[in-house]
């Protein structure tokens, strides 16, 4: 038998947010990011029997938008790219992303390094292993979906999953037991 999970990123939001913002605008936007717009698709889903949601608004929209039933995972939710120094220069969305996401790599994160992501990651995996369920949908966020599909492939699961998670798009990965 077969335990296949099957990883979802939310739907793309509509971020109409000017490029170039300094360090206090870019973390509002953080903020309001999550609270944006949906840019809402029609996917054909993989027969599951349950589904895990990031306590995201984004995400659970995603999964209302789906008309599934779903439980909310509150380990599933996205690194945030928040600063811990709010500079008065401009520079790009991509930029400050940039820089929120080498904070994090060398565990200077305001709320969450790469540490805390990864032993986050390997606690869902270790709660989707102990799972009763063998078809297991999870709708949660790009950069966390990387970090759990790499800490699912070190547990014997196989998939393939695109260097960017695609926004709706589903990567199903499977472990034979």
């Amino acid at each position: 038998m077969a335990k296949n999970i099957y990883l979802l990123r939310h739907f793309r939001v509509k971020d109409r947010q000017k490029a170039w913002l300094t360090g206090k605008e870019f973390d509002q936007w953080v903020d309001a990011y999550d609270k944006m717009e949906l840019e809402y698709l029609n996917i054909e889903l993989p027969s599951f029997d349950t589904c895990l949601v990031s306590p995201q608004n984004r995400a659970i929209c995603s999964a209302k938008h789906l008309d599934i039933a779903y439980t909310i995972e509150s380990k599933l939710h996205e690194v945030e790219p928040k600063l811990f120094w709010q500079s008065k220069w401009k520079l790009s969305k991509n930029i400050w992303l940039t820089l929120g996401r080498l904070l994090w790599l060398f565990n200077l994160a305001q709320k969450e390094g790469r540490d805390d992501t990864h032993t986050r990651a390997k606690d869902v995996v270790t709660m989707l292993q102990k799972s009763p369920h063998q078809n297991i949908l999870i709708l949660s966020h790009g950069f966390f979906i990387k970090i759990l599909a790499r800490e699912l492939s070190k547990e014997g699961f196989v998939g393939e999953l695109d260097i960017k998670p695609q926004n709706g798009k589903i990567y199903p990965m499977s472990r034979v037991l």
